[in-house]
């Protein structure tokens, strides 16, 4: 259970801290259409305010204390905190939080209906960027568990890992092992039950470029992996330079519509015959010399053209290698996975 609110004033004080005053209504339905009821949240604000942290969003340290929060009975939680952490406190003044969120333990329903919270353990009180928006901040409380992609090759993936363990052991929550790469994959049988290994997958993403073959639902062969930039990754960096900002994939998708994928010949990269790997460093490069070259010239090409012959060499190599990859596996069609899939 989340409840999410408004910050209505903040208080300079002498010691270079501020005091924030915020309100929280207990009428609105969250995303899950759930609402909690003034009495529930009365009764559990003793025992939270005993320990009285308020944190930043998707923090576990404490950015200061609750010095009191109380039910009125229009049934709205007004706040009053102390905000202590220099971080948190410049990310007020600048207007970067807008809003508390009031996170709980469900511990009792209305037998008559389900969707009403008449009994719950407060967890936190957040500083969050977006008021009254239930999509602002990960509704971790009343999630059944919690989960983690497990990816060995990451760097940075045991300090994940041991962040995630302190989110679930917070939440008094399981903590399951993900792989991310799988999980895009199989996220295909959402759409299409029907689907069972064996079969081919396409996985093009902003950070991977994979062709996969998914012997079963736990069992995978990777046949080709970019050597370089991944294909999203690729779009990105083209998209800055074009000047359309981020995320690139579907912004060059939009764009490309308007434009010739004829009007500029781009590099296609095959790398060596027979190989599966793919390589968009070439293509990206090749994208951005041509933008400076033409700026040299003081030519102005079409950022339509561009964007839409960047997208026809992405495309022609995707699909090639693909097709290759059919014929020397034998299967019939390919499961398309990941982000850069949305595009049209």
């Amino acid at each position: 259970m989340k409840l999410y609110g408004e910050l209505t004033k903040v208080e300079e004080l002498d010691d270079g801290t501020i005091r924030v005053f915020g309100i929280a209504s207990t009428g609105a339905r969250d995303e899950a259409g759930e609402t909690v009821s003034p009495e529930a949240i009365k009764a559990a604000l003793p025992d939270y305010l005993a320990f009285g942290a308020v944190r930043e969003m998707h923090q576990l340290s404490a950015a200061g204390t609750t010095l009191g929060a109380e039910v009125d009975e229009d049934g709205v939680t007004r706040i009053e905190t102390h905000i202590v952490d220099p971080v948190a406190i410049r990310k007020v003044r600048a207007g970067v939080y807008k809003g508390f969120s009031i996170g709980g333990k469900v511990l009792a329903r209305d037998p008559d209906d389900r969707s009403h919270i008449t009994a719950l353990k407060l967890n936190e009180i957040s500083l969050v960027d977006r008021p009254c928006n239930p999509e602002a901040v990960i509704d971790l409380w009343k999630a059944d568990q919690t989960r983690t992609q497990r990816m060995p090759y990451a760097p940075t993936n045991e300090a994940v890992r041991a962040e995630a363990q302190r989110l679930a052991m917070a939440a008094g929550k399981p903590l399951i092992g993900v792989h991310h790469i799988q999980g895009h994959i199989l996220a295909n049988l959402l759409e299409h039950p029907e689907l069972e290994p064996p079969f081919l997958s396409l996985v093009i993403s902003g950070g991977h470029t994979l062709l996969v073959e998914v012997l079963g639902y736990n069992e995978f062969k990777v046949l080709g992996t970019t050597r370089d930039d991944a294909v999203g990754e690729a779009y990105d960096k083209v998209a800055r330079v074009i000047g359309l900002g981020y995320p690139g994939g579907p912004k060059i998708d939009r764009l490309a519509k308007e434009g010739d994928p004829h009007a500029i010949e781009f590099k296609r990269v095959y790398l060596e015959p027979g190989s599966l790997d793919f390589s968009f460093s070439g293509t990206k490069t090749g994208v951005i010399n041509y933008l400076h070259s033409a700026e040299q010239r003081g030519e102005h090409p079409k950022a339509a053209d561009v964007a839409a012959s960047f997208q026809e060499a992405v495309l022609e190599v995707l699909v090639n290698k693909t097709m290759s990859a059919l014929d020397t596996t034998g299967y019939s069609g390919v499961a398309m996975a990941g982000g850069v899939s949305s595009n049209s």
